[in-house]
């Protein structure tokens, strides 16, 4: 075969392999538990093997680990002499099961795995905290139910974690991190809200930048819900500083967010401050994102997009004027087509 040919086969050459990687790291931090994915071409009859016996094992209840190795196994008897059967590359966490979403339970809360170290339990938070992102939702007339039921079990779960493991490694920023995401994901703002603050203090400075991030979303979110004008301050005065420190299109929609909180608890409670200049401060906020996002070509404009108009609009209404949000409009959902097709 010519080096034409070769190439026209596989256009990628010997980035094929990188380029298979980089895309089960982009989908594992999109959610996805486990991924394989084949660093080169493989024969058609030894990846027939290997696909059927990976998901037999895995209905049989496998882990993802045991199911690879026994695909790779069948593989490998189908051609000795041919390499399909090292071409595949595993990602994610190597003790998932899968289990059928209809029927599969929550953990139950003494199932307290017994863990050897701080990443250990920072893994396990955080597996924690996809499954309760990407739950299958409930369905029939007891729906409503087993969602307060698999709530109520996730909730205690992490309170059993946090009994056994926080003297030990509750002070490690990237734990308490963890923790911080777990409790979100159950809607448990308040311990969310603490773990953060204790992410963004740790001193071993293993917390990421995200952590600071959602501690100043959440005290925003905490003080309008509340009426603490001061917690939504704090929460400004973090964000703030992140953006100072690096302006993404993240933190400025963040900032844009507390300072729409602010207006809304202005226009509610008047005496705690002007909510024209909150609002005037948010779409300052908003814009900055959605230029960002511009600049860099990328398509996740809708947020800062949408809220431009709600703020615009708000505006509109407080001056008894027409907003003209119809532009704006189209362009999120010119954006939105574009996301969705990329996907």
């Amino acid at each position: 075969m010519s080096g034409d040919e070769t190439l026209q086969r596989n256009p990628l050459g010997a980035d094929r392999a990188r380029f298979a990687a980089s895309v089960a790291e982009q989908l594992i931090r999109d959610g996805v538990r486990c991924v394989v994915a084949a660093g080169w071409a493989v024969e058609d009859v030894p990846a027939m093997k290997f696909a059927a016996r990976f998901y037999q094992r895995l209905l049989c209840g496998d882990r993802f680990i045991d199911a690879v190795g026994a695909a790779r196994l069948a593989a490998w008897e189908a051609n000795p002499r041919g390499n399909t059967w090292a071409a595949y590359q595993c990602y994610g966490d190597p003790d998932w099961r899968y289990a059928d979403p209809a029927a599969a339970p929550v953990a139950t809360a003494t199932e307290v795995p017994v863990l050897a170290s701080a990443p250990a339990l920072t893994l396990v938070l955080e597996n924690e905290a996809l499954d309760a992102r990407y739950e299958i939702p409930a369905s029939g007339p007891d729906a409503a139910q087993l969602r307060a039921r698999r709530r109520r079990d996730r909730l205690e779960r992490l309170s059993r974690l946090r009994a056994r493991y926080a003297p030990l490694w509750g002070g490690i920023g990237a734990v308490a991190e963890a923790f911080g995401l777990a409790y979100a994901e159950c809607d448990d703002t308040s311990e969310a809200l603490a773990w953060y603050e204790r992410a963004h203090g740790a001193a071993d400075g293993s917390a990421s930048m995200r952590a600071s991030e959602q501690l100043g979303n959440l005290r925003a979110r905490v003080g309008e819900a509340s009426g603490d004008a001061g917690t939504i301050d704090q929460a400004i005065g973090l964000l703030q500083q992140l953006v100072a420190l690096r302006e993404t299109p993240e933190r400025h929609s963040l900032l844009g967010s507390a300072y729409k909180r602010q207006a809304m608890l202005r226009a509610h409670v008047p005496a705690t401050g002007d909510e024209r200049q909150a609002l005037l401060a948010a779409l300052g906020e908003y814009e900055r994102a959605e230029a960002l996002c511009h600049a860099a070509g990328a398509n996740e404009l809708h947020y800062p997009s949408l809220n431009i108009a709600a703020v615009q609009l708000r505006l509109a209404m407080k001056d008894g004027k027409a907003a003209q949000v119809a532009d704006r409009i189209e362009q999120v959902r010119v954006a939105l087509q574009a996301q969705a097709t990329a996907a």
